[in-house]
C-alpha cells in the first residue's frame, strides 16, 4: 500500500547541487506555489546527476540522490 499526501511548500529550503561539466552547481530551491519548490540553473541541465536536500519548517532535513 503506497500513501501519499500533498504538502504545502511554505516555509521549506533547499539546495539541488548538480555536476555540470564536471563540476559542481548549486541551484536554491524556493517555494513556487502549492507544492512546488522552484530553482533556475545557469548552465543547461541535460542529464542531471546530483542531490536535492530540503529542510522543513520544524529543521528536520532529508537528502534525495539521482543520477
Amino acid at each position: 500500500m503506497t500513501l501519499s499526501r500533498t504538502v504545502a511548500a511554505d516555509g521549506f529550503k533547499s539546495t539541488a547541487i548538480f555536476v555540470v561539466d564536471g563540476k559542481p552547481q548549486r541551484i536554491v530551491l524556493t517555494p513556487a506555489g502549492g507544492n512546488k519548490l522552484s530553482g533556475t540553473s545557469a548552465a543547461p541541465l541535460a542529464s542531471p546527476k546530483g542531490a536535492v536536500e530540503i529542510s522543513t519548517p520544524d529543521g528536520k532535513s532529508v537528502l534525495g540522490k539521482f543520477e
